[in-house]
């Protein structure tokens, strides 16, 4: 009688989890299936920051129409080691033609600071200074797969054009730029703020922002 008691005691505790677990799963198709919020014609806003971005190359940029004894020693005074970026500062605007899908463009800024080493202390001493900096400029689209009054999720895709500047330089290189955000979650009703994973040849990495929906 007691091996009996003890095989239906577990047979009631291994099915309780079970239970369980049908019912979260439950609980969330009837989250994700319920009826989306409406945001077809609505804009909005987006200011972020975030990612990391780096130079393929440490450049020392110099002024080439200055070809005095000054500006050669000045630009040879140290040898760039590495650069770091500030990050990148984006701004947005997106027009909802949907529910489920917006369209908009994107300004991104991002500086970049070249660590230099003296050439006559052998090593011993640094400096940095900014160096660059960059404006990108796209367009794209991005995709609302859950869309509810408190919490959204998305994804989107970005094209433009990628612009580089030297700070010492009047030159500007420009390269073709695409950016992508695999994962978004946005949190808040008029104003929200969101988090998301970014790749591309813009920059790589988490950024965070809060946006503004009218």
């Amino acid at each position: 009688m007691i091996m009996r008691f003890e095989k239906k005691s577990l047979k009631r505790r291994s099915v309780l989890p079970h239970k369980l677990l049908l019912l979260s799963a439950f609980l969330c198709l009837s989250y994700i299936c319920a009826e989306a919020q409406t945001r077809k014609g609505d804009n909005e806003i987006r200011v972020s920051y975030g990612g990391a971005t780096m130079l393929n190359d440490p450049v020392i940029f110099v002024d080439y129409g200055d070809k005095s004894i000054y500006s050669f020693l000045l630009s040879n005074l140290g040898t760039p080691v590495d650069v770091s970026s500030s990050g990148v500062i984006s701004a947005s605007y997106n027009y909802f033609l949907k529910d489920w899908l917006s369209v908009g463009g994107s300004i991104e800024t991002a500086f970049f600071y070249t660590r230099f080493e003296n050439n006559y202390s052998h090593g011993k001493e640094f400096s940095s200074k900014w160096t660059h900096g960059s404006v990108t400029l796209m367009g794209g689209v991005r995709f609302h797969f859950v869309n509810k009054e408190w919490v959204r999720l998305y994804s989107d895709v970005n094209v433009g054009l990628y612009m580089l500047y030297g700070r010492d330089c009047p030159s500007v290189g420009t390269d073709f730029a695409f950016q992508t955000s695999p994962f978004g979650i946005s949190i808040g009703k008029k104003v929200s703020a969101f988090l998301e994973l970014d790749f591309g040849t813009v920059y790589n990495g988490g950024n965070v922002g809060i946006s503004v929906r009218f």
